[in-house]
């Protein structure tokens, strides 16, 4: 089993992508844009799945880390896709996404 570090970083790497794939996108251009949703929608699934794999002991350890919530998103988009808020999906790119980042930097850097 990989350790928590590894997944932490491959969640870093999936909001690089993301932050990529947004660049420069409004709101309107990504509701209205299937391409862009579809990768940044599969980056957040990803983020949820590397969660997952985190053993529960580390995830107390970081409670200020919305664990549940972030596993929980990634249920949401794989069992309802057509049922995914894209105004929701829009402020966890704009606002929890960017929250998650510094919080995954500082843990990491702790634990070098």
């Amino acid at each position: 089993m990989k350790e928590p570090p590894i997944f932490l970083e491959h969640v870093l790497t999936c909001i690089q992508s993301i932050e990529q794939f947004k660049e420069g996108l409004s709101k309107k251009d990504f509701i209205n844009n299937d391409l862009k949703q579809s990768a940044i929608l599969r980056k957040i699934e990803i983020i949820g799945e590397a969660m997952k794999n985190i053993p529960s002991a580390f995830q107390k350890e970081y409670p200020e880390i919305e664990w549940k919530k972030i596993m929980g998103t990634r249920d949401k988009l794989i069992h309802q896709y057509f049922g995914v808020d894209l105004n929701l999906m829009w402020d966890v790119i704009q606002n929890n996404i960017p929250i998650l980042k510094n919080q995954l930097q500082a843990i990491l850097k702790r634990l070098k």
